[in-house]
């Protein structure tokens, strides 16, 4: 039997999207061995406007996230698919030209910021409605981008149930939205566990110390540099491991500065060392993306999600996911911060119940359950239709 080709997408802003793809493709490659996963970035070859327009992202990040937010607002205030296809033809040859290449039994999105272009493509290479297209939102909760949602997709993927009733908001009807439960995390994140004083051990630190992982996603977010001087200013009994993503600049000034501090600090850029990471920490402080969140559930780590930056208007939601469903606390501000750290360091029973509720959260099985319904839509060649209760059905 011939490998069936799936086809995924994404595009940059920050490392979520990346990994959502890699996670789709690592999950189907280990549970479908007969089935082929092609991972594309759409930035590679979708012509100057994706060049520009998405590769700038990660750079105001860096700079200001601020300046994305109100980007943001204004491109779901407009209807901006039609005007920006209509602008910039060449993106959409571009992309028909690689589906011919490809030639894959289904598209998979990632990304709210390609879908219109992927519709038109799939349309110019004449295979609209020839094979299945799905958009997996990677968003966690409700306030997406509204470029998420396209009427000819054969169907949307959610997180949790809160998606759906805004795809639903938008047009979409239920029987074309699959909700999966949790996020998709990496199986890698799942594949061993080492204990607290095992996983510091192997990073040459104390076993016996109160660990915290400071994290600013991929790109490498500013705040850090705060938050890590508040962690070096507490002067508490503490160990810490610091990543600052691909921001070279950002890791230097964070270098500099613990080394003048009296508490000991790993310091790391992009790295694929996270699970083993997340096993030494105690307590993670990050941003609030849906990708990390995810991670922590899986490794039952209680979060610290950082609202002192500014946050961009589709993870506000995740910070009230975290606070309402127990399993972390939001920093509002760099001295609450201290404040912070201090009472959990201490141990007692705000700790004790973060990690009772992250193990009674503890989600493995979402990029499993994706990884199925993607498999069954490619291997029977035929769109999928979901009951209003989010099971998948098969319809010719």
């Amino acid at each position: 039997m011939s490998k069936k080709r799936i086809y995924v997408l994404y595009a940059p802003g920050g490392n979520g999207h990346r990994s959502a793809a890699l996670t789709i493709s690592e999950t189907m490659q280990r549970r479908y061995p007969s089935c082929e996963t092609i991972v594309d970035d759409a930035y590679r070859f979708g012509g100057p406007f994706l060049k520009f327009s998405l590769g700038i992202y990660d750079s105001l990040l860096k700079l200001d996230p601020s300046y994305v937010k109100y980007g943001y607002w204004l491109m779901n205030a407009m209807n901006t698919d039609e005007l920006l296809i209509k602008r910039f033809p060449e993106t959409v040859y571009a992309i028909a030209k690689r589906l011919r290449e490809v030639e894959p039994e289904l598209l998979v999105s990632v990304h709210s910021g390609i879908n219109g272009f992927l519709v038109a493509a799939l349309a110019q290479a004449g295979l609209l409605g020839k094979i299945p297209f799905v958009i997996v939102c990677t968003d966690l909760t409700r306030d997406f981008l509204r470029s998420w949602v396209h009427p000819k997709a054969d169907l949307m993927v959610s997180l949790l149930d809160e998606g759906k009733q805004q795809m639903q908001s938008l047009g979409i009807p239920g029987h074309k939205i699959s909700v999966l439960g949790g996020p998709i995390v990496n199986p890698h994140f799942s594949d061993s566990f080492r204990t607290k004083e095992e996983a510091k051990e192997e990073l040459g630190l104390d076993p016996r110390k109160f660990t915290l992982l400071l994290m600013s996603g991929g790109v490498g977010i500013r705040s850090l540099l705060t938050l890590t001087e508040q962690t070096v200013a507490s002067r508490l009994p503490l160990q810490a491991l610091i990543c600052c993503g691909r921001n070279a600049d950002l890791q230097a000034k964070i270098q500099r500065l613990v080394q003048r501090g009296q508490i000991p600090c790993r310091v790391f850029g992009f790295t694929d060392q996270v699970p083993l990471l997340m096993d030494a920490a105690d307590v993670m402080v990050s941003k609030p993306g849906p990708g990390v969140i995810g991670e922590a559930l899986v490794k039952e780590l209680p979060l610290l999600v950082d609202a002192t930056c500014a946050v961009m208007p589709q993870e506000r939601g995740n910070i009230d996911y975290v606070v309402d469903s127990g399993i972390g606390q939001r920093i509002d501000s760099p001295s609450n911060f201290r404040k912070q750290i201090r009472s959990l360091a201490e141990g007692g029973r705000v700790l004790e119940t973060m990690r009772w509720n992250l193990k009674r959260m503890r989600k493995t099985e979402s990029a499993a359950k994706l990884a199925q319904l993607l498999w069954q839509v490619a291997r029977d060649g035929v769109r999928p239709s979901v009951s209003p209760q989010g099971q998948m059905n098969l319809a010719g």
